[in-house]
């Protein structure tokens, strides 16, 4: 695996604040449409919401698939999904080791 790719798969020992956050850039940058809302991302103090929608892109819905669905990631901190491809997650940075 490229070192691109390491968050692919999200896992146990990147449960810390460095990683979830270059996690998040990964999904920002691999996101189709991110800049016309498909991510979004809001931080208050030690809070992070972000919002992630497809916009029916097939190549979004896989990357949920892969990145998110099968991986810790998901477990922790996903809130809500709607249909249509929509998904709400929170992330509490102070429940992180450093």
């Amino acid at each position: 695996m490229e070192d691109k790719d390491k968050y692919l798969y999200f896992t146990a020992d990147m449960l810390n604040k460095k990683d979830v956050k270059e996690y998040l850039e990964y999904i920002e940058q691999n996101w189709k449409y991110a800049e016309d809302g498909g991510f979004v991302l809001r931080q208050r103090g030690n809070i992070i919401r972000f919002e992630l929608h497809t916009f029916g892109y097939s190549m979004n819905e896989e990357f949920v698939s892969l990145c998110l669905k099968d991986s810790i990631f998901w477990g922790l901190f996903w809130q809500r999904s709607s249909r249509g491809g929509h998904y709400w997650f929170k992330i509490n940075m102070k429940m992180l080791p450093k």
